[in-house]
């Protein structure tokens, strides 16, 4: 049996669109009054995540023009940053950033993106951590870890989906 299945949604375009140009792969969350915002931008020296906040989330956005997010890691893999993913956690009084670093050689090969971790006090200042997730050569994730879109934190457990990349496989 087969049946066709229509959604109804009330949604609304905003006729404003987009709110924030030159920008992309935004993470958003409410913090008391205010929205904050972590995306990705470049300014012409690659890949980096920068902040914005509002009062409203559509109007009146404060995006101060720099990197928030240090570009670089202790085993010098990394030359740009992108795709943050942003969580506070009220228990901890931290802000939590997954994000994709990406290697030297992104444009093909292995070992082109990992999946960095870096924590906040006040989501502007950032202390990066060791890889959480990388590829494993010769394996199907040869390419690299990347894009932690999606996390979850219940019952005390954090669950991530990601994007993995073999060796033939381009963004």
């Amino acid at each position: 049996c087969s049946s066709n299945i229509f959604a109804v949604s009330t949604f609304i375009k905003y006729p404003q669109n987009p709110i924030l140009q030159n920008g992309q792969n935004p993470s958003i969350i409410k913090d008391n009054n205010q929205y904050k915002m972590w995306y990705d931008v470049n300014y012409g020296q690659g890949w980096r995540v920068n902040y914005a906040y509002s009062p409203d989330g559509i109007n009146n956005w404060v995006i101060p023009y720099q990197t928030i997010l240090p570009v670089g890691s202790t085993d010098n893999f990394e030359k740009e940053t992108s795709n943050p993913y942003v969580l506070y956690n009220p228990s901890s009084h931290l802000y939590q950033m997954w994000y994709t670093g990406i290697g030297q050689n992104w444009s093909g090969g292995p070992d082109r993106f990992r999946l960095g971790y870096a924590t906040s006090h006040d989501g502007i200042n950032w202390t990066k951590y060791d890889w959480i997730l990388k590829g494993t050569e010769g394996s199907w994730d040869s390419g690299g870890i990347a894009r932690g879109e999606y996390i979850i934190y219940k019952d005390g457990i954090y669950q991530i989906w990601y994007a993995a990349t073999d060796e033939g496989f381009n963004w």
